[in-house]
């Protein structure tokens, strides 16, 4: 199993509603394989000033080649100006949960 094409998509959000909508939404079109939210307190620059807020960080496993699409349908339904939206790669993965990926995108 080649690990490589595999990752992990990040996007930051506004907040639990949007997670869970943006989510669904990639799910639906089978361009990820789970969705993960976990509460977060960002301290970030926008418009030349120091900014604070609670957020809701999204974490996604699929495939390398959807990161376009995901990239697409995020942009489109993301409440941000300038959404955020990164991918970490998968080094390493059990085979199972490589199958799996497979299985579960398109």
């Amino acid at each position: 199993m080649n690990a490589s094409e595999y990752i992990q998509v990040v996007v930051s959000c506004s907040d639990d509603k949007e997670a869970e909508h943006i989510g669904k939404s990639l799910l639906d079109k089978r361009l990820i394989a789970c969705a993960k939210s976990f509460p977060v307190k960002s301290n970030f620059i926008w418009q030349g000033k120091v900014q604070r807020d609670n957020e809701t960080l999204l974490v996604m496993e699929t495939k390398t080649s959807l990161f376009d699409k995901i990239q697409e349908t995020v942009s489109k339904e993301h409440s941000y100006d300038l959404p955020v939206i990164y991918a970490v790669p998968i080094t390493h993965i059990n085979s199972g949960a490589g199958a799996w990926i497979n299985e579960s995108v398109d």
